[in-house]
């Protein structure tokens, strides 16, 4: 049996925002016919057990699996009912205003994928016609968003929907390494734009030492397996161009248009990148300032 919505989410070590996290988008939908699907990838912080706990009171499932949170994303979606799928973060609080747009995704009955900060919206018959989520650890909505523009089926409204709570990326040197590689294989497997030439200039502008030399050494091979998984998951229609326009901009009037974040950014072409870079912003090399 179907439901009208169904929240899903990916965890990794939320602890502590986990509770906070998922209270907020229960409450927040407490009027809606609704399930919550997570799946953990085997957190060590407690956060896993704290998921287990909650779902003793509110209708949340938690699934454990070793996942990339693209293959997380997707591995919730195929075990959700919804009608309409909604993306959370679980190091997020989210606000009443997101609470606002999920009623009026779901009011409207919205025919495309609608991408806010920190949540997002989707159709099912609709992700299901594009694959759904696939096997990258970053930059695994921005694919999804890519493959939803090629059909004239994605928009992004600029609400930011809570307060996120980052955390140390990695409990220890060699998480954090894989970290970096698993970003830099990423970024170079989508954004394309990007020339290897302007990857080389922004990491020989870090300051000579270890942390230069780190980076590079990460880097060099990530970047090969980057341009593999490309050629292996994006064919010759896959056109990035479609989620840097402005043409894909809504705005749907929840929140005065002064409240939108600005979500303008140089790093999204490779003019952009080479300005940036000659003022010595580093901010389009993945991982620079971890």
């Amino acid at each position: 049996m179907s439901t009208d919505l169904s929240l899903c989410a990916t965890n990794y070590n939320s602890h502590p925002i986990t509770a906070k996290s998922v209270a907020s988008i229960v409450d927040l939908t407490s009027d809606l016919d609704r399930e919550v699907v997570v799946v953990d990838n085997f957190s060590g912080d407690g956060s896993f057990e704290i998921l287990e706990t909650l779902s003793l009171d509110c209708p949340l499932r938690v699934i454990r699996r070793q996942s990339s949170r693209g293959e997380g994303r997707q591995i919730a979606f195929e075990n959700s009912r919804g009608r309409y799928i909604v993306t959370f973060d679980l190091d997020t609080v989210y606000n009443e205003h997101w609470g606002r747009l999920v009623h009026w995704a779901v009011a409207t009955r919205i025919n495309f994928g609608l991408s806010c900060v920190y949540s997002q919206v989707y159709p099912r018959e609709l992700l299901t016609k594009v694959g759904g989520w696939r096997g990258f650890q970053y930059w695994e909505d921005v694919d999804l968003w890519i493959r939803l523009a090629g059909l004239g089926a994605y928009r992004t409204y600029p609400l930011v929907c809570g307060e996120n709570f980052k955390r140390v990326p990695g409990r220890g040197s060699l998480e954090r390494v894989l970290r970096l590689y698993a970003k830099c294989r990423d970024k170079v497997a989508i954004a394309d734009w990007i020339p290897l030439s302007l990857y080389i200039r922004g990491y020989c502008a870090i300051p000579w030492g270890l942390g230069r030399m780190h980076q590079i050494a990460v880097f060099l091979p990530a970047f090969i397996s980057g341009k593999m998984k490309r050629k292996r998951l994006c064919g010759p229609s896959y056109d990035t161009s479609l989620v840097r326009t402005s043409s894909i901009n809504v705005d749907i009037g929840l929140v005065p248009s002064s409240r939108l974040m600005d979500t303008n950014s140089l790093y999204n072409s490779a003019e952009g990148c080479r300005l940036a870079l000659e003022r010595g912003d580093l901010g389009f090399l993945p991982g620079a300032y971890d």
